[in-house]
């Protein structure tokens, strides 16, 4: 156990590094032309035997690409409405594919595919199911790690963080990022300015891959310490951070010690009591409401509220902004029930509950009269503010 616990500091970089390149990039957006619609790179392998059938490993990839594509414009809490969809269904949405790699080898058979779906289609679909969606944009950028031991520059081979990277892929990542190919002139133009590096000019590196949006991270070993500058450059925004890192032995992947979060990467927030905590202020935004009631919904008992001095427990909700907005004097009340759902007005928009439970745990949403108010009393979220949670071993 104590091994196990015992991890590769190397790693621990690596992924505070990933994690630090994310934290800049939250910062911008940047919406290129590829489509979310779109589902790339879908890559299948099977045998090949006597009952080998090529279409039922398109339909495997049809199957494939349904996941990644859904998983990039649904909430987590609503995947699970969408599971064991039909083949057919699924069929109904996709436009059209494309084959951009196959291979018969042997008894082993593989294929890479992009797919293309529908979008209004798939709008369609999950209106049919009350199911509201995000449309986020696939972003590409370049990724260029520079790594220098000892003052000498290493190729791309040979860089640790390069190789991993490729090596980690993520199914549904928006952001696609494009790894760089050995250059000698740009090697050139790196040792040249290795002592003014925030001065380089970056884009000389990157414009011959068009694109806009690029990470470049130098790093710099010596002295057993991993000096790191990121700077990177999304929708013309730029973004600069600086690292360090103790490493007695870079070249050491197997017996390293662990390393420490640094202290400006630690952030602390209070753990929250469901039972306590979990009130609605109905003065809050429409998406603040909404993630709020998400956030307590399950495995937990619902984020609660009153309806005629009735504590009830709301859940299964999203928002949508085709009635709103409304006046603050409005939210909360309940202005339409549709589809086994409660309609309730907040300032900016409207939030769809699915469940609204009394404290028997039944739904009682179609026992409800329109007009209907939901409210919290102020003592009670003056108490959630103050109340401060704390758990022993045994909860």
């Amino acid at each position: 156990m104590f091994n196990y616990i015992i991890v590769k500091k190397r790693e621990y970089i690596f992924i505070i590094l990933t994690a630090t390149i994310f934290f800049l990039l939250s910062f911008t957006y940047s919406f290129s032309k590829e489509n979310v619609f779109t589902v790339d790179d879908v890559k299948i392998e099977g045998k090949k035997d006597l009952n080998f059938s090529r279409d039922k490993y398109i339909n495997q990839a049809f199957k494939n690409s349904f996941e990644t594509m859904i998983s990039k414009i649904l909430l987590t809490k609503d995947l699970n409405k969408v599971k064991n969809i039909k083949l057919d269904t699924i069929k109904g949405l996709i436009d059209s594919f494309q084959i951009l790699d196959e291979s018969f080898k042997g008894q082993k058979y593989s294929a890479t595919f992009k797919i293309f779906y529908n979008q209004k289609k798939i709008k369609k679909f999950l209106s049919k199911k009350n199911i509201s969606f995000i449309q986020p944009k696939n972003i590409s950028t370049l990724f260029y790690p520079l790594l220098f031991v000892n003052d000498e520059v290493k190729n791309l081979s040979e860089n640790y963080f390069y190789n991993e990277w490729g090596n980690n892929k993520i199914e549904n990542e928006l952001i696609n990022f494009i790894l760089p190919i050995d250059d000698l002139d740009d090697i050139k133009k790196i040792k040249e300015n290795k002592n003014r590096i925030e001065d380089l000019k970056i884009e000389d590196f990157v414009n011959k891959y068009n694109l806009e949006n690029f990470v470049f991270t130098f790093m710099d070993y010596k002295n057993n310490k991993l000096n790191v500058y990121i700077k990177a450059n999304f929708n013309n925004s730029m973004k600069t951070k600086n690292l360090s890192y103790e490493l007695s032995d870079i070249n050491n992947k197997k017996e390293l010690p662990h390393n420490n979060l640094q202290e400006s990467f630690s952030i602390y927030f209070p753990r929250l009591s469901s039972t306590k905590q979990g009130y609605i202020d109905w003065k809050w935004d429409t998406t603040e409401i909404e993630n709020f009631i998400c956030g307590f919904d399950e495995p937990y008992t619902g984020a609660m509220t009153f309806i005629q001095k009735e504590k009830v427990y709301l859940k299964d909700c999203y928002s949508e902004f085709n009635d709103g907005p409304f006046h603050p004097f409005q939210s909360g009340i309940i202005y339409k029930i549709n589809n086994n759902s409660a309609y309730i007005a907040t300032k900016s928009g409207t939030l769809i509950v699915g469940k609204i439970l009394n404290e028997k745990n039944v739904n009682i949403i179609n026992n409800l009269n329109l007009g209907i108010r939901l409210y919290t009393p102020y003592t009670y979220l003056e108490e959630s503010m103050l109340h401060s949670t704390e758990y022993s071993p045994n909860n």
